[in-house]
């Protein structure tokens, strides 16, 4: 596969059509593509037409996420928090987990949605030490206001934030 064809292939401009003569695109690059196209922001590949964006400017992944869960969240890291959030809790759901790992746990936005939004027991691994710093400070910030306003409807469950490299 040429390199242009792939990039055409992933910025949404070019056609799965294989030229007569070439060699079938295997399936795992088309599920790829099509996970990707399925994953990405409304509007991410168009040019003239900015993100689905709301009132305020931000983007419409702000009405599905608590306010005290998107403090300082841009609206790429709202977008894959509550896009990642839902796919893990299906997913868990489905395959009858009773906890969350979230590996490369960073400040722990991904890993606070599950606690809070969707009742996951969640532990949060991150290599870099300030990192679990940061993630344990917002949430010491967070819980007390969560707590009042979440517990109505479920209660919040635990999160830990862990310092470890893991090979």
């Amino acid at each position: 596969l040429p390199l242009r064809s792939l990039a055409e292939l992933l910025s949404g401009r070019g056609s799965v059509d294989v030229p007569p003569g070439s060699p079938a695109w295997p399936l795992s690059l088309l599920a790829f593509v099509a996970a990707c196209h399925a994953e990405r922001l409304p509007g991410q590949l168009e040019t003239a037409t900015p993100a689905s964006a709301v009132a305020n400017g931000r983007c419409a992944e702000e009405a599905l996420l608590d306010k005290q869960l998107r403090r300082a969240v841009n609206p790429k890291k709202m977008h894959e928090i509550v896009r990642l959030g839902a796919l893990a809790d299906r997913l868990g759901r489905a395959a009858g987990c009773d906890e969350m790992v979230d590996v490369g746990s960073g400040q722990g936005y991904l890993s606070r949605a599950l606690a809070f939004e969707h009742s996951w027991t969640t532990v949060g691994v991150e290599a870099v030490s300030s990192n679990v710093v940061a993630a344990r400070k917002i949430d010491d910030a967070v819980r007390p206001k969560l707590r009042s306003q979440l517990e109505a409807r479920q209660p919040l469950a635990p999160l830990r934030h862990v310092a470890a490299w893991i090979p």
